[in-house]
């Protein structure tokens, strides 16, 4: 997954992709890019969203639920938890903060 960029007067921010089934959700990162090799029945359909926060702990709201996809023909991303490829899940800036 890879959330858009958000931005804020402190130059730090954090991303939180949620997954519908928690034990896929990453935790606080400062990437926008949450890679996970998810492991199941293919076609499970697991939905993600994101949220950012900034220094001061100020978040945005949740981005819309987006399914999950495989993406077989996308090189390998690297990222915090394993290889493997998403979609675009909407994000935003941050107040100043």
């Amino acid at each position: 997954m890879m959330a858009v960029t958000a931005t804020d007067d402190s130059g730090f921010v954090e991303y939180y992709f949620e997954c519908d089934l928690d034990a896929f959700s990453s935790g606080w990162q400062t990437d926008p890019i949450y890679t996970t090799d998810i492991v199941g029945r293919r076609g499970q359909g697991y939905k993600f969203r994101v949220r950012a926060r900034d220094a001061s702990g100020n978040v945005t709201e949740w981005s819309q639920w987006v399914q999950a996809l495989p993406r077989p023909e996308q090189a390998p991303l690297t990222g915090n938890n394993g290889t493997g490829g998403g979609g675009v899940v909407g994000g935003g800036g941050l107040g100043g903060g």
